[in-house]
């Protein structure tokens, strides 16, 4: 299969299609190096705490935008493809009611992966995560932000959560 007709049906795919995936406070573990609360984030995005309570719960919802330039290596298992993102943080208030607090946009987010099909069986693994541009941060709360301490926050959230997210899928 070329990459135009894979970017075609993931275009089309995505145009019928809401694609979200959900990290779940709950979801992270204990030995993870921080928390996904008000607090444990605030130092990547000062004022959180102050602004929405310290120690709330925070979701994190992926929302995939595009996808395209696929790839794939002859004699070789690694696929790769580019993908825009939206990040949206969730802080969940004491009233049980989820609020919008952080949203980030990220364009060219470059994966690879292996894939194996064994007795019709699918699995991947993702064996490479890097943001390409980070394109905008926004909240509603805060004004300025360093928008490379962002994005090396979420790459470093990659390479942890990389596991994580390989015993998902």
């Amino acid at each position: 299969m070329s990459a135009y007709v894979a970017d075609s049906l993931a275009y089309s795919f995505l145009e019928t299609n809401k694609f979200d995936i959900w990290t779940n406070c709950s979801d992270v573990p204990s030995t993870f190096p921080l928390t996904l609360t008000t607090t444990g984030l605030n130092k990547f995005f000062p004022g959180l705490s102050y602004n929405y309570g310290a120690d709330l719960p925070i979701n994190i919802e992926y929302r995939l935008e595009s996808l395209r330039n696929f790839t794939a290596v002859q004699d070789s298992q690694e696929l790769g493809f580019n993908a825009d993102l939206t990040l949206r943080f969730w802080v969940q208030q004491a009233n049980v009611t989820e609020v919008e607090a952080i949203v980030i946009k990220l364009n060219d987010f470059n994966f690879l992966w292996t894939a194996l099909i064994d007795n019709m069986t699918f699995s991947a693994n993702v064996t490479s995560a890097q943001i390409g541009d980070l394109v905008d941060v926004k909240s509603a709360t805060f004004i300025s932000w360093e928008l490379w301490a962002v994005k090396l926050l979420l790459n470093e959230g990659l390479e942890w959560g990389m596991p994580f997210f390989n015993s998902f899928i």
